[in-house]
C-alpha cells in the first residue's frame, strides 16, 4: 500500500501568490522519498532549456519568433545557426517532439548545468515529398547541457550528446 501525503506550507505574507509550492512526500513500505520544488533559478534554467528545443524546431521550419541568439549563446549559437541553414539548404522540415527529462540542475551565479535523459522524437522530412530523411530516436540519450545568464535570460551555451541508450528512464 502506498500513501501520498501533501503538506501545504503557510507563507509569511498576505499575498497568496507568494505562498511556497506544495511539498509532497510519498511513502511506501520500507521506502520514503520527498519531492522538493526546484529553486526559482533552477526552474528558470529548465524552462529556458525546454524553450530552446521548441525554438530550434520553429527556426528550422521558418516559424521562429525572435532570433536564435534569444535562446542560444557562444559556440553553441554558431552550431545552431549552421544547422538551421543546413536544414534550409537541404529542404528539410522538423516534425515531432522531444521527450525531455532534465535533472541534476546546478546554478552557480550566471552559469548553470543540467543533465537530460531525453528521447528525441523529432525527425526531419523532405519539404517537397514528406519523406523521412532523418528518423526519430526511440532510445533514451543522456545530454549534458550548459547555460549562461545573459542580460537576465538563460541561454544554452553547450550541449554534449552521449550515445543513444546511454541513460534509463
Amino acid at each position: 500500500m502506498v500513501f501520498v501525503v501533501g503538506l501545504a506550507l503557510a507563507a509569511c505574507s498576505d499575498d497568496p501568490a507568494a505562498a511556497p509550492a506544495t511539498t509532497t512526500t510519498t511513502l511506501a513500505p520500507g521506502d520514503a522519498t520527498t519531492t522538493v520544488p526546484p529553486s526559482p533559478a533552477a526552474a528558470a534554467v529548465v524552462e529556458a532549456y525546454e524553450a530552446s528545443w521548441s525554438a530550434f524546431g520553429a527556426f528550422v521550419n521558418g516559424e521562429g519568433s525572435g532570433e536564435p541568439s534569444d535562446y542560444f549563446d557562444g559556440d553553441h549559437l554558431a552550431t545552431v545557426v549552421d544547422r538551421i541553414a543546413q536544414y534550409a539548404d537541404e529542404g528539410l522540415e522538423l516534425r515531432g517532439d522531444a521527450d525531455l527529462a532534465p535533472s541534476e540542475v546546478a546554478v552557480v551565479g550566471g552559469a548553470a548545468s543540467l543533465v537530460d535523459c531525453q528521447i528525441d522524437g523529432t525527425y526531419a522530412v523532405d519539404r517537397r515529398t514528406g519523406a523521412v530523411v532523418i528518423p526519430a530516436s526511440a532510445r533514451p540519450q543522456e545530454v549534458a547541457v550548459q547555460l549562461v545568464l545573459v542580460d537576465g535570460r538563460w541561454k544554452v551555451s553547450s550541449v554534449d550528446y552521449s550515445a543513444e541508450g546511454s541513460c534509463e528512464r
